[in-house]
Parts: structure tokens; sequence; C-alpha cells
């Protein structure tokens, strides 16, 4: 895959636009999936193809007059927890969240946008969504990991009835 990003000596050192840079190489390589019901705003497929973002979750952030694309930091989270799972096995996702969120921490600041700003506007996002009743179309191929390890039976219910998925397919994926 060809990002259009040419090295160039000292671009191992800290530089928000190399950050920009390869936020926006992994947004842009990634299916991202804006059709589903995602608990906790977005998750992953299995096999690590595709980002799911919440089908209500805004595209966008408005602030002091700039329109900010959200959810290429939230891509950018996904993408990083997924492929620490992927890579150390055995890796709780509670170490990988930890990672992720910090290098979603790191683009936020790279774009001026304050943390807390963005941060309090997720926080909000988590609680509209997870004050669903149930998510009833959630992705068949959605990595249950995240919920798991978390031990979040109430999501996990709201997911699932007697043991089978709630999404429009029952069939396995």
């Amino acid at each position: 895959m060809s990002i259009g990003f040419h090295a160039h000596r000292g671009d191992w050192l800290l530089n928000p636009k190399i950050l920009d840079q390869a936020t926006t190489a992994l947004y842009e390589s990634k299916t991202i999936d804006r059709k589903h019901d995602v608990p906790y705003v977005a998750g992953y497929s299995k096999d690590g193809k595709t980002i799911y973002v919440d089908r209500e979750l805004p595209k966008f952030l408005l602030y002091r007059g700039r329109k900010l694309d959200i959810v290429r930091y939230i891509v950018l989270h996904e993408e990083v927890e997924k492929a620490l799972l992927e890579y150390i096995k055995g890796l709780p996702y509670q170490l990988a969240h930890q990672l992720a969120y910090h290098a979603e921490e790191d683009a936020v600041k790279a774009d001026r946008l304050p943390w807390e700003v963005y941060d309090g506007w997720c926080k909000r996002q988590v609680r509209k969504i997870g004050a669903r009743d149930l998510y009833s179309n959630c992705p068949k191929d959605l990595d249950l990991t995240p919920y798991t390890d978390e031990r979040d039976v109430k999501t996990l219910r709201k997911m699932f009835s007697e043991g089978k998925p709630l999404w429009k397919s029952s069939s396995p994926a």
C-alpha cells in the first residue's frame, strides 16, 4: 500500500505533521462501516479489515469554527487496539485500549483540539449510545473481545437474547 509518505532525515522525532499523516493513512486504508449499532461507539471486525462506527455517531465535531472529522481519531484508536491484540497474543484488552487511547489523544492534540473538549464529547456519545435498550443491528463479525474482557454483561445482554445475536441475521458470521 502506498500512502504518499516519503521519509526524510529526522522523521522519527515527535512531529505533529507526521502524526497527522499517519492517522490519515490508517483512516484511508480501512473499510469504515457506519451502518450498524456499535456499543462503545466503535469496534472492529474479527479479521480486523473493517472498523465499525455507530450509525448515530456524528461524523464531525465543531470547535471554534472548525469542522473536525473525529472518525479519523476513532479509527486510529481501533486500529492500534486491534493490532496490539493480534500481534501480542494474550494481551488483555485493557492494556491494548490504554495504548490506543494515548495514540488517539496525541492525534487529537496534534490537530490543536483540546483533549478535554474531544474526550468530553466522546463520553457524551458513549452515554447516548449506551442508553439504548437493545443493539439490534450489530455487525455479524464484530469482535467481542472488549465486551468479554471487560465482563460487560449488561452490554452483551443488549446484543444477545437467549444466547442468540439480536441483529437481523442470526446466522453465524
